[in-house]
């Protein structure tokens, strides 16, 4: 009896540490994030305790199933959520869907870059962490594939490619800004 019972348990918590490392769940979602489609908070950081940031605002959220539930002290709130490697998306009871990526993205984009036709800015840099500085400016960026988004900025997302020492952006199909690596 001892035996199975043993057996049994070790066998729940392979299952555990299996589902844990498929992304489900608190510590997959847990991090930081960066709205990229439809209107609420635009920066968040979930901490894996069930606390968080959004937009300067404490909040608390927990996991259950394939829902998140989160709540400030003004609203609770609750999604269904899908995630696919550093993209979240939440859809919402009422239909609605927001689109989170993780801060920063492709490290070919990380870096100093100075503009070779100066349409957009003069002198652009990429951290790591998402933050970028632009001709003294602030901003925050998330790149997804080949699409890069600038936090804030009117437009959705700029296509972009590197190659080389050269950063080329293009907005439907056309080129706004080439930069070369600083």
């Amino acid at each position: 009896m001892k035996r199975k019972l043993s057996v049994l348990l070790t066998g729940l918590a392979v299952l555990g540490l299996f589902l844990a490392s498929c992304g489900g769940g608190k510590s997959a979602l847990a991090g930081r994030w960066l709205l990229i489609e439809g209107n609420g908070f635009s920066d968040v950081e979930l901490l894996k305790d069930g606390t968080g940031i959004a937009d300067g605002m404490d909040v608390t959220w927990k996991v259950e199933k394939n829902r998140i539930y989160v709540s400030t002290s003004q609203q609770a709130m609750s999604f269904d959520y899908q995630l696919e490697g550093s993209k979240l998306t939440l859809t919402g009871d009422d239909g609605d869907t927001f689109v989170f990526l993780r801060p920063g993205g492709s490290s070919a984009l990380v870096g100093k870059w100075v503009s070779t036709n100066e349409f957009l800015f003069e002198r652009v840099e990429f951290l790591k962490d998402g933050s970028g500085k632009a001709d003294g400016g602030n901003f925050k960026w998330a790149a997804d594939k080949n699409k890069l988004f600038i936090i804030d900025f009117e437009d959705d997302y700029f296509e972009y490619e590197v190659s080389g020492s050269t950063l080329t952006i293009t907005f439907d199909g056309e080129v706004v800004e080439q930069l070369k690596k600083e």
